[in-house]
């Protein structure tokens, strides 16, 4: 009996034991998981709040690439808008040229047909003189047969000078009626020049509302800019803050 006591308090001692170690084996891989899940949560949330700090960066960027394409698109622009009022001056002195050639043409033409029919008179003049010589040298009995041709000749030629004569004065009459029928403002010289007067007009307004669009637009682009960087930023404090 008294050995038997004795196996049992030795089997009690050998199970508490063996509890013991299970407990201890537990435990230690309970503290193995724990510490990689503890290393996890860090890896994740170091990650969380690096990839936040470069979503700062990346906005800042962006916020100072637009900012100089925006700047770029503002001084083109600008540009555009000044040399839209050059080209209108330019238009404008050209305008006011075409008007005094197109005047002076106008003068020129009146003149040449005036000289045109002063050529005609001078040319039936020439010729009526120029027959009178003849007739007189044919009606003379002491002419020679030379001086008969000769006069003929000159006859001929005053006919001839006469003809040209009568048609430069009607291409000069008709060339004046035209001109002074469109006058200076339907000279095809002077309706170029309004009409590149007045391309160059809206140009002008074009190019204002170019400018109108691009400020705007720069504008715009800053508040979305800095609305992004501030987002950004609060992106990284929720971050942080929920670590």
């Amino acid at each position: 009996g008294g050995l038997a006591g004795a196996g049992a308090v030795v089997g009690l001692a050998f199970s508490g034991v063996k509890q013991a170690l299970s407990d201890a084996t537990a435990a230690q891989n309970a503290m193995g998981q724990s510490s990689a899940q503890v290393a996890a949560t860090e890896f994740a949330n170091a990650t969380a709040i690096k990839s936040a700090e470069q979503g700062i960066v990346d906005a800042k960027r962006a916020a100072a690439q637009q900012a100089i394409s925006s700047a770029e698109a503002v001084g083109n622009a600008e540009q555009s808008y000044k040399n839209s009022i050059i080209s209108e001056q330019f238009a404008t002195v050209a305008l006011t040229q075409a008007r005094r050639d197109a005047a002076l043409q106008l003068q020129q033409l009146n003149d040449e047909e005036k000289d045109s029919k002063l050529s005609v008179e001078a040319a039936t003049l020439a010729l009526q003189q120029a027959e009178i010589n003849a007739r007189q040298i044919d009606q003379s009995n002491v002419t020679t047969s030379l001086q008969r041709a000769q006069a003929n000749l000159a006859v001929e030629q005053a006919q001839q000078a006469l003809h040209e004569a009568q048609e430069k004065a009607t291409n000069s009459t008709n060339a004046a009626n035209v001109a002074n029928k469109q006058g200076i403002e339907n000279n095809p010289s002077v309706v170029q020049a309004k009409n590149a007067e007045r391309l160059a007009v809206q140009g002008i307004g074009n190019a204002q509302q170019a400018l109108g669009d691009a400020v705007r637009n720069a504008a715009a682009s800053q508040v979305s800019s800095q609305e992004a960087v501030t987002k950004a930023i609060q992106n990284l404090a929720d971050t942080q803050k929920s670590q």
